[in-house]
């Protein structure tokens, strides 16, 4: 299931299942070898990444890049290859074209947002605040349902010694 696009880093708890020059599908460690070290390496990454899904999409800048993006996470197999599937035939192919790896990671990003605020029905546990978003955009606005949120920022204005808080919505 495809996530808003968060920071992620390459950890030894993840291992590559398949990858490309910028995607990389992984298997959480703890998801194989005997039960003492899967229970063992469970363990550690509960404590560590707050109980991750065994399976994820990263996007990488480069072959280099020290720091990913997190794109999809699934509870199955079945699940992240159809994910994986999905972006092969529909991003990757638009990737390669782009020369710049900066250009790169802000199209990944963009299509990747895209798509999760498209997908407004779907409840998504890592996306509660996206979709709580949206619904207040659609609400506050009146908005048809052709328009989509593609992200949103907290911000305020100061009036004399007042401050109002509020939404930026785009």
């Amino acid at each position: 299931m495809f996530v808003l696009p968060a920071p992620a880093e390459p950890s030894a708890f993840w291992s590559d299942v398949k990858y490309t020059e910028n995607f990389l599908l992984q298997q959480s460690a703890s998801t194989g070898g005997g039960a003492f070290l899967k229970n063992f390496l469970a363990t550690i990454q509960n404590v560590l990444e707050t109980k991750p899904p065994p399976y994820r999409i990263v996007y990488r800048h480069s072959l280099t890049a020290d720091a990913f993006i997190l794109l999809a996470v699934a509870e199955d197999r079945d699940e992240i290859e159809a994910d994986w599937k999905w972006l092969f035939e529909n991003i990757m192919p638009a990737v390669v074209e782009l020369d710049e790896p900066a250009e790169r990671a802000s199209f990944v990003v963009t299509k990747i947002r895209f798509l999760v605020s498209a997908e407004g029905g779907q409840d998504v546990t890592a996306d509660r605040k996206m979709r709580a978003a949206t619904t207040t955009f659609r609400q506050t606005f009146d908005v048809p349902g052709t328009e989509n949120l593609v992200t949103y920022y907290s911000c305020a204005l100061q009036k004399n010694i007042m401050m109002h808080q509020g939404w930026l919505y785009l």
